[in-house]
């Protein structure tokens, strides 16, 4: 696949992780609506994991990573450094 396509679907990816881990707010719970569609059209989330090679529910339980507990499981954090989040 290509480089470009890859880095630019990686990019909306980690964008969408960065807002779904923010303070709650209607754009952010949008976001998180986003991760959980079983939707595989181009630009959903499962379509974007699926292009770039990435474990979906790895991903979703790193969004869910409660904020005192402050790590992710070990598949989250190989799933996510792959992006360089």
């Amino acid at each position: 696949m290509d480089r470009v396509f890859r880095n630019l679907w990686s990019a909306v990816l980690k964008q969408a992780i960065k807002d779904a881990r923010k303070d709650a707010s209607c754009s952010i719970m949008r976001s998180q609506l986003w991760f959980y569609s079983d939707s595989l059209e181009p630009g959903s989330y499962l379509w974007i994991c699926s292009i770039l090679d990435l474990n979906p529910e790895s991903i979703r339980q790193f969004i869910k990573l409660d904020e005192q507990d402050g790590f992710a499981d070990r598949t989250s954090r190989h799933a996510l450094e792959r992006l360089s989040v």
